[in-house]
């Protein structure tokens, strides 16, 4: 599905963020241990945000622009919390002690 699809779906009821985020988690763990594109999953943070997405559906309230869009977030840009390697040895403990404005404006749009 497209970003456009996917938003169209979550808005008229077609599908759930949850269930979106539910097959987008699932081909990430069958493709990522071949193509090794993700360096981290925020699996619980993704269902987290995809069940306030629904939630805010539910209450009848606008939904953002991106609405149950999965998104992914290079390791050089900071998300409280999780790692951000910048896919270096030398970074590869380092834990983002904020979350990046390009992170904060996406999960405000209802990007899970």
């Amino acid at each position: 599905m497209t970003a456009l699809e996917i938003v169209n779906a979550v808005s008229t009821g077609a599908k759930t963020a949850e269930q979106i985020t539910r097959e987008s988690l699932a081909k990430i763990a069958e493709l990522n241990p071949k193509i090794n594109a993700l360096v981290e999953v925020f699996e619980q943070d993704a269902l987290a945000q995809a069940k306030a997405v629904d939630s805010k559906k539910a209450r009848g309230e606008k939904l953002g622009p991106l609405a149950g869009v999965p998104v992914a977030i290079k390791d050089n840009i900071l998300y409280k919390g999780h790692k951000a390697t910048c896919c270096s040895k030398m970074l590869e403990n380092y834990v983002a002690s904020y979350t990046a404005t390009v992170v904060e404006k996406l999960l405000a749009s209802d990007a899970v």
